[in-house]
């Protein structure tokens, strides 16, 4: 039932009513929030028979619409659900609400201050339009050579100042080798050395002034619509308007894979590295695992007897709280059988390792038994093989390599063997069969027609 509550002007005159529709109550019994309306008297309305019956008609409207469902009851902004929606994430999926802070500044200069019961679909186009049409600028460092010749001057290593700044050694390498850090790397280095920062690294702007791509539009997308998604679960707002809204199409780009010949040049090349390195890219090639798995592979991971890998750890980096292990994507574990030639390579490996480390005899190092090590014997972080197939990629004149392209040929190599898709989703670790046919549909295609040629060479073209 509505009722309607009274508001005066200080001279004692209503003015306007709140209208307050009922909603229950609760487990406990206490009544919940009502629906609520704003109805300001007309200036027109002087006779009070007149004001009676227009507030009765709109109460009678609002209270219908309540029960249609087609009001909310949550009146806060979109930047304060959008908050509210990463706390209850929580901290389980560090990396997911890492990338969701990072979507909160655009949000909260553009869309961010409008009520969720206010929110429409035409507010999140323009938002959308204008993502395409202005990029955003990033902020970057750069190191002079005085930072190198600051650090030598002071005879430090990269594992000392990491020790002084609180960065990951690859961190403090990558600063020293003059590519791009966050000014907040450069601050800290620039501390530890007692310099200021602009002594010791240069600025410089980065970014594009014509947009966001669409794929990164459909980013700041799908988190709205998860957001407005859980309001709308919760009775909070009457619908998710980001049903309708609009957002760009992305170009779809098939994976690129690796030929066989060019996984043989790889291999060949991988002779003359460090054989942590060789075991790394052999793996990639071997099992199509993503990079944070491989990373988190632990010597127990590995069942020598059966020839299997348990996948079961993924190990991720997020700005503030560092390295630090997950479960696979898709929160599954999974088993991958392993060839005679990678079981004998990893056994190898293994026993290189352990001489290695009875050599170090330092109590505690690599307590996990994590394959790949830092040098302190804490866990790689998963980007530091990016920076490592890019100086090998230059350095041996070989085709384009990044760790997922590895994955990409695995799955290519099976399908042209002719290996069904349920059999190479389960290995990829898909949680459905339809993600692998969507990202390797132009090669399903290709193995298609190759099944359809053997086909009709089996049935037409030999019986001649």
């Amino acid at each position: 039932m509505a009722t309607a509550v009274p508001y005066k002007d200080k001279d004692g005159n209503i003015v306007s009513y709140q209208i307050q529709v009922f909603r229950g109550r609760d487990s406990s019994g206490k009544k919940l929030k009502p629906y609520t309306m704003s109805w300001k008297i007309p200036e027109t309305y002087k006779s009070e028979k007149t004001i009676k019956k227009a507030l009765e008609k709109a109460m009678g409207e609002f209270e219908s619409e309540c029960k249609k469902g087609n009001v909310a009851v949550d009146r806060s902004t979109l930047s304060e659900y959008c908050r509210h929606y990463i706390e209850l994430k929580g901290s389980n999926k560090k990396k997911s609400v890492a990338f969701y802070n990072s979507l909160l500044p655009r949000i909260d200069d553009e869309i961010g201050h409008i009520r969720l019961d206010q929110l429409n679909a035409n507010h999140l186009d323009k938002f959308y339009l204008k993502l395409q049409k202005e990029g955003r600028r990033d902020t970057k460092a750069v190191a002079k050579e005085n930072l190198i010749a600051e650090r030598n001057k002071q005879k430090l290593t990269n594992k000392a100042i990491s020790d002084l700044t609180g960065l990951t050694p690859t961190t403090v390498g990558i600063a020293m080798k003059q590519r791009h850090v966050n000014l907040s790397t450069a601050e800290k280095l620039s501390a530890a050395l007692g310099k200021k920062v602009s002594a010791l690294f240069d600025i410089v702007i980065l970014g594009e002034q014509d947009g966001l791509s669409a794929k990164t539009i459909n980013h700041y997308h799908t988190f709205i619509h998860s957001v407005l998604q859980t309001a709308y679960k919760k009775g909070s707002v009457p619908t998710n308007v980001a049903d309708r809204a609009t957002v760009p199409t992305i170009q779809k780009k098939e994976a690129e894979f690796f030929e066989i010949d060019e996984i043989i040049q790889i291999r060949t090349a991988l002779e003359r590295y460090p054989f942590k390195y060789r075991v790394m890219i052999c793996l990639l090639v071997d099992t199509g695992i993503r990079r944070g798995e491989l990373f988190g592979l632990r010597w127990s991971s590995i069942n020598f007897e059966q020839q299997q890998i348990l996948i079961d750890r993924n190990i991720q980096w997020v700005k503030g709280a560092g390295l630090y292990a997950d479960s696979p994507k898709g929160r599954k574990s999974r088993l991958i059988s392993i060839s005679d030639e990678m079981a004998a390579l990893l056994k190898e490996y293994r026993a290189a390792q352990a001489k290695e480390l009875e050599l170090f005899g330092i109590s505690g190092y690599n307590e996990e038994e994590y394959l790949f090590i830092q040098s302190n014997g804490k866990v790689m972080n998963p980007s530091s093989l990016n920076h490592w197939c890019k100086r090998f990629e230059l350095a041996e004149g070989l085709p384009h390599i990044y760790p997922h392209k590895f994955r990409h040929s695995q799955a290519s190599i099976l399908f042209y063997s002719g290996i069904d898709i349920m059999t190479v989703s389960g290995r990829m670790g898909h949680a459905q069969a339809s993600t692998t046919g969507n990202i390797y549909g132009h090669v399903l295609k290709t193995a298609d027609r190759g099944a359809s040629d053997a086909l009709a060479n089996a049935l037409y073209r030999n019986h001649g």
